[in-house]
């Protein structure tokens, strides 16, 4: 059994992005969009973060739940010297009232592609969760931690 699951370990570590991504449904927000219209979507897509876009589908940045957080601050509660360190913006953005106030602007992407090795190693090194599909700076697709080991359970559940 080991070595079956290691020789299909093999190939999804050899297989491209564009096979696992998904982008069936794929939700971009705009960084204009209201703080009240992310939760909205957080809420009905049931996602945990979203590829932020400008209005001409660029890719710009990303927006995820830990973001919405400091929300339910009182800002009483925490010094601007905390948010700063926790969050790298000013206390006066995070209670701002658009995505562009609170998104984390977009420094990992992956390509179509990119091997699911490389996405796996930069989402381990990274500590990131969730990363933007993108082709000629458009966003064509997400891939998560949650779809990787989605995949590897099928083929240990396949083992048995």
């Amino acid at each position: 059994m080991r070595f079956y699951f290691e020789r299909h370990t093999r190939k999804i570590r050899s297989m491209k992005v564009s096979r696992l991504m998904t982008n069936r449904t794929l939700i971009t927000v705009k960084k204009s969009d209201s703080i009240p219209r992310l939760l909205s979507l957080f809420e009905k897509h049931k996602v945990s973060d979203f590829p932020v876009v400008d209005d001409e589908g660029n890719l710009v940045g990303d927006v995820d739940l830990r973001d919405i957080l400091p929300f339910a601050l009182d800002p009483e509660d925490v010094s601007e010297h905390e948010i700063v360190g926790v969050l790298g913006t000013e206390l006066h953005d995070i209670f701002g009232n658009k995505v562009e106030d609170i998104m984390k602007f977009h420094e990992e992407t992956v390509s179509p592609d990119d091997k699911l090795k490389d996405v796996a190693l930069l989402m381990w090194k990274g500590d990131i969760r969730c990363v933007a599909v993108v082709k000629n700076n458009k966003v064509v697709g997400v891939i998560s931690q949650r779809d990787i080991i989605d995949l590897l359970f099928k083929v240990l559940k396949e083992t048995k």
